[in-house]
């Protein structure tokens, strides 16, 4: 798929396994996808990438 038609989303998982699996699933049906293990990356990686076009968050992230 070109680079420029793939949708890209954001995945905040606190689980690092759980996190890769997805990720790499998103990826084989061709999504691009950033990967952020707390609220606060989540926030830095909006702020500094604008073709975000969906946050896919765990409900919960834990302590912090």
């Amino acid at each position: 798929m070109e680079a420029t038609l793939r949708k890209t989303i954001l995945l905040v998982e606190d689980e690092a396994l759980i996190g890769i699996a997805s990720k790499k699933r998103l990826e084989s049906i061709g999504y691009r996808v950033l990967l952020a293990s707390d609220g606060g990356q989540a926030l830095q990686k909006v702020g500094e990438d604008a073709e975000i076009s969906l946050v896919l968050m765990d409900i919960d992230l834990g302590r912090g």
